[in-house]
């Protein structure tokens, strides 16, 4: 696979992953829920956020000429965040469903285990250090517009905003996150396509052997 391949199909990752958690928090919104998303909302963000996975070394490639080793830990820190997301959307599409039917009705909710909660301490910490480190290098790189290293770490801030809210505000001020980070990583993806388009037109046509 080419370079300019390989940047096309990160940034069209990028682009589908983000589209993924927005439907995901639109869903979870609609549906009112306040503590955990709906199995529908879980399934369209792991979805979404195994695509992430599969185009953020696009946007590490980048810039990494210019992002150096900050750009690299922010860049490490970012993908175990998304890791970490992915075992928390799983654990809503199997785990929960699977103890909320055995809770009679009309009983009282099930709290989760304490291990769940320590594991969405640390995802949520992984996320805000990421986030944070990642928007500081692409300010410093200024390969991609500044617009985007500020939105990742805004996003990351709400991220670890939200953790202490409870209710449907924990769901909004988390909506408003992922809205940035899927800002900031769908413009990435659009420029990396673009990016990898202008390239191939820009590859000079070997020249016709001359006749006779």
């Amino acid at each position: 696979m080419s370079s300019r391949t390989l940047l096309r199909v990160c940034g069209a990752a990028l682009i589908i992953g983000s589209l993924g958690l927005i439907i995901s928090d639109v869903l979870t919104i609609a549906a009112g829920s306040s503590d955990t998303p709906p199995p529908y909302a879980a399934l369209f963000a792991l979805v979404g956020i195994m695509a992430l996975v599969f185009g953020l070394p696009g946007l590490l490639v980048g810039q990494a000429a210019k992002a150096g080793i900050v750009g690299l830990i922010g860049w490490v820190l970012f993908v175990c965040s998304a890791m970490l997301a992915i075992g928390l959307y799983v654990n809503a599409l199997i785990f929960l469903p699977a103890v909320g039917a055995q809770v009679p009705q009309g009983g009282q909710d099930v709290a989760p285990p304490a291990s769940i909660f320590a594991f969405i301490i640390v995802a949520t910490l992984v996320q805000l250090l990421g986030g944070l480190v990642l928007g500081i290098a692409t300010l410093r790189a200024r390969v991609f517009p500044v617009a985007i290293g500020w939105l990742l770490i805004a996003s990351a801030v709400l991220a670890g905003l939200a953790f202490p809210l409870e209710g449907m505000a924990n769901t909004i001020v988390s909506g408003v996150s992922d809205l940035l980070l899927a800002l900031a990583l769908s413009w990435s993806g659009y420029l990396l396509t673009k990016t990898a388009r202008t390239a191939a037109q820009e590859v000079p046509m070997p020249a016709r052997a001359a006749n006779g």
